[in-house]
């Protein structure tokens, strides 16, 4: 939804198609996460002058209108002709009295926010979860896109206030995010954190992983380690640079590469360059919603370059073993006593 058609809606000038989209939207698509977030931006947008505009007296009159038609309606009840004259102009009287309501309904919502806030400076937080085997996009407050990979969550305010737009992620994400110089944007993952103004990039920080992956595709941002009491700058990333934290031995590095391998993910994609097999079941395990075991030591010696799109793990697999000397066995998820389902299994063997 264009917010400048929402604007336009507010001031009561929509055309009888762009009224018939506005109404549709609202019943199918307001109430979801991109619609509050919408809504929302168009609340913080809302001049009082601009609500003062709303003219209540048309409003009342219109309703009133409305409510002789109806009496109407009753009252020529016997009459089939009559009946199919007025419904036709009563419809349309129904959309008219939605283009007043709305404005009205926003209008109070918009004082509703400012009282509210006035009134409690508690921040109030939201946190959207990926589930394992699938993966997630939604558009912050600011207009900022995130993507959200398999597992991963990110808890953030509804409304972002003060220094600094902070979001804290679990897992991995993708962010695309809506420069503010005034209001930079900070991701804390734990032990570090990136700072943001404007860019595209990637975090992987999955809880049980021993190292934190930042990529930069676009702009330039800033790792920073955090401290009890304070935060120590270690280095800032030029576009196409993946650098590697490590929360054991508290060490960085970092290496010019191609973003996509890191970012494709979000597309649907999965993209391996000289991969050792570890790495790359531990990315099919959260792809697939799996437990993958490797049996043998010998594996470890295997790298793969390939890229995977929308394939079922069965030939994901099936791809594997054409490649090197391995095999595969499947163990089909099963119902537990709780009702619930364990995860399919898949163990990897040398080819003896």
């Amino acid at each position: 939804m264009n917010i400048d058609l929402l604007k336009k809606y507010f001031s009561n000038n929509c055309s009888a198609d762009e009224v018939e989209e506005i109404v549709l939207w609202f019943k199918n698509n307001a109430g979801g996460v991109n619609g509050r977030t919408i809504l929302k931006r168009l609340w913080d947008e809302i001049e009082e002058s601009e609500v003062k505009k709303v003219n209540f007296e048309n409003l009342l009159d219109k309703i009133h209108h409305r409510i002789n038609i109806e009496n109407s309606k009753k009252k020529f009840s016997g009459n089939k002709s009559i009946i199919n004259k007025v419904q036709p102009f009563i419809i349309l009287l129904t959309k008219v009295a939605a283009i007043l309501f709305i404005p009205m309904l926003l209008a109070s919502l918009y004082y509703y926010n400012k009282s509210n806030i006035a009134l409690n400076q508690e921040q109030i937080y939201s946190k959207i979860t990926s589930p394992n085997g699938s993966r997630t996009s939604f558009e912050l407050p600011d207009g900022s896109k995130v993507w959200l990979n398999n597992g991963s969550s990110l808890r953030f305010p509804i409304q972002f206030t003060g220094e600094y737009r902070i979001l804290e992620l679990s897992g991995e994400a993708y962010f695309d995010i809506a420069h503010n110089s005034k209001m930079p944007l900070v991701v804390r993952t734990g032990d570090l954190q990136v700072m943001v103004y404007g860019t595209k990039f990637n975090v992987m920080a999955y809880p049980e992983d021993e190292n934190i992956a930042v990529t930069l595709q676009s702009g330039s941002i800033s790792l920073q380690k955090l401290n009890k009491d304070h935060t120590q700058s270690l280095i800032k990333l030029k576009p196409n640079q993946h650098a590697i934290f490590n929360k054991k031995h508290q060490e960085l590095s970092y290496m010019d590469i191609k973003p996509d391998k890191f970012t494709s993910w979000k597309d649907g994609k999965l993209i391996f360059i000289d991969d050792p097999i570890d790495v790359i079941m531990s990315r099919l395990e959260r792809w697939y919603n799996v437990d993958i075991e490797l049996k043998d030591e010998g594996l470890s010696k295997y790298t793969y370059t390939a890229t995977f799109t929308d394939e079922q793990l069965e030939q994901v697999l099936k791809l594997l073993k054409v490649a090197t000397p391995i095999k595969c066995k499947i163990t089909p998820s099963r119902k537990l006593e709780d009702g619930t389902f364990s995860r399919k299994k898949v163990l990897i063997r040398l080819k003896k």
